[in-house]
């Protein structure tokens, strides 16, 4: 198992505990609340569980790397910008409610979304990719998926016909699908 900072870990808890619990942009049972129009998302975002201290108009940008705590043995809701940022928790919050979601997450980079993807399969699943894609996912696929203890089938993304004929029923749990294809440049029927 790979190590994960405490505080990532605990804030994905608290996460996944609040989606069981139900989306928190959608209203209680029994009651109704007003659906805003996007436009009207776009520009008055919910309220955030970020607090700003200043009360700005719009959100404002943190770029820092470390976060004061409470005292020296008690952590706060942020620590280190890798784990929690305040700017990335809104943008995920906004993102959420736009697309009407219980929670978005935010990530540095492509490779870092397809790494958390691939670990959603489990333990003797199976995944089928393109045969032509971005060389830092095809090291991901072959080198540390695997290790584990996930298969990968590459195939043309481009016929379909190959992809279907890849899909193991009952183990394949991904389907990856870059388009246009790196680097041949192919469209994929997505």
């Amino acid at each position: 198992m790979v190590p994960i900072e405490a505080n990532l870990y605990n804030n994905l808890k608290v996460m996944a505990s609040k989606a069981d619990a139900g989306s928190a942009g959608k209203a209680a049972a029994g009651t109704s609340a007003p659906q805003l129009k996007l436009q009207t998302l776009l520009l008055h975002p919910a309220a955030s569980a970020v607090a700003d201290p200043y009360h700005a108009s719009g959100p404002p940008l943190y770029q820092t790397a470390t976060f004061g705590q409470p005292s020296a043995t008690e952590g706060g809701q942020f620590d280190y910008t890798r784990s929690g940022n305040p700017t990335r928790t809104m943008l995920e919050e906004q993102w959420a409610a736009l697309e009407g979601g219980c929670r978005a997450l935010a990530f540095t980079s492509g490779m870092a979304a397809l790494a958390v993807a691939t670990k959603l399969v489990s333990v003797g699943g199976h995944i089928v990719a393109g045969d032509d894609i971005y060389g830092g996912t095809s090291r991901l696929l072959a080198a540390v998926v695997p290790a584990a203890g996930v298969s990968v089938s590459n195939v043309d993304m481009a016929d379909i016909s190959a992809v279907k004929a890849a899909i193991v029923p009952g183990k394949t749990q991904l389907v990856m699908v870059e388009s246009p294809t790196n680097p041949r440049m192919q469209i994929c029927d997505i």
